[in-house]
């Protein structure tokens, strides 16, 4: 077991790190670049080193320098935090020829799940609906031409950022894809926006409800819910009963669940009240919290995902 960690990331997710590991007694080796050499992360650690420039291609992103840090300062176990090389099989192979503990997934479910085009190929073939995140907001024909690249793509939906009005919606919904309007969403500065109220006495994801709602009403699914769906949060579900009743059709592409800290209690204010409609009305993803399941002793990562996987199934369907 490891008692000093690295921290192979800046600002707020460095800060978070550096706080969860300090409450498990852990030491901390913060890294930084020429720029960052103020930053909070870097008083907050046990100790700092510098790593390169301000760019990160010649700092934070060097593999080597990290690995040169973590070995100088007898840091076991490196934390890569999101972005970065949180996601680089490369450095986490690195890592363990160099034996030192990469805290994320194993290299080779990097290599299956981290490159979006290899996940959306597997996904696919597993016969699984593909909904590709773009949170596009454009117009016109441009929106046009977005739509028409996602059908090819294979995906069977995709999210929108509807802020420019119904015809960033639209064109998706003409090319037969199912649409994901953003309305309420987890990130917390969310609220910044989201929660504001307007004139009329609605907040702002309130009044993008009416607006899905409408959109939708002319579009019709096999299971007699709208193609014109809603992202709403499971961090936000305080305002999901609202939402759930400004919005009786739609299909709810729920983000939150496992990792970013949304549980079964908060979905239930989300649900469809049709009991007979399959998922209750509700799409619920995960990421980090299946894909990046920890393996136990002698078990593939692949079982751990699949461990995981109906974990979280079995989760959902105690509520649904």
């Amino acid at each position: 077991m490891f008692d000093t960690i690295l921290i192979a990331n800046r600002g707020e997710i460095a800060c978070r790190v550096i706080k969860t590991a300090r409450r498990m007694g852990l030491r901390t080796v913060a890294v930084y670049s020429e720029a960052d050499a103020n930053a909070r992360h870097v008083r907050m650690a046990d100790e700092a080193h510098l790593i390169g420039p301000a760019a990160a291609r010649e700092s934070y992103l060097v593999g080597e320098k990290l690995i040169a840090v973590a070995k100088k300062t007898g840091a076991g176990a490196i934390h890569p935090g999101y972005g970065f090389l949180s996601e680089n099989a490369g450095f986490a192979e690195a890592c363990a020829a160099n034996d030192i503990i990469f805290i994320g997934p194993p290299a080779k479910a990097i290599t299956a799940m981290g490159l979006k085009d290899a996940a959306k190929a597997i996904m696919v073939d597993a016969g699984v609906p593909v909904v590709l995140d773009a949170k596009r907001g454009d117009i016109g024909i441009s929106a046009t031409h977005y739509a028409e690249a996602v059908r090819r793509m294979g995906a069977d939906a995709v999210t929108v950022n509807a802020y420019l009005g119904p015809s960033t919606v639209l064109p998706y919904l003409e090319a037969g894809l199912g649409v994901f309007v953003l309305v309420r969403t987890s990130n917390p500065d969310s609220d910044e926006v989201q929660s504001q109220k307007l004139a009329s006495g609605e907040s702002v994801a309130q009044s993008m409800a009416g607006i899905v709602r409408t959109i939708g009403a002319g579009f019709g699914g096999a299971s007699g819910m709208s193609d014109a769906g809603a992202v709403v949060g499971l961090t936000k579900s305080a305002d999901g009963m609202k939402l759930r009743e400004l919005m009786p059709e739609q299909v709810f592409l729920v983000p939150g669940y496992g990792a970013q800290g949304g549980g079964v209690s908060d979905l239930k204010p989300l649900l469809s009240s049709n009991t007979d409609l399959p998922g209750r009305g509700v799409l619920v993803n995960a990421s980090r919290s299946v894909i990046y399941a920890e393996p136990s002793a002698n078990e593939s990562w692949q079982d751990a995902v699949a461990r995981a996987a109906k974990a979280m199934h079995a989760d959902l369907a105690s509520v649904m």
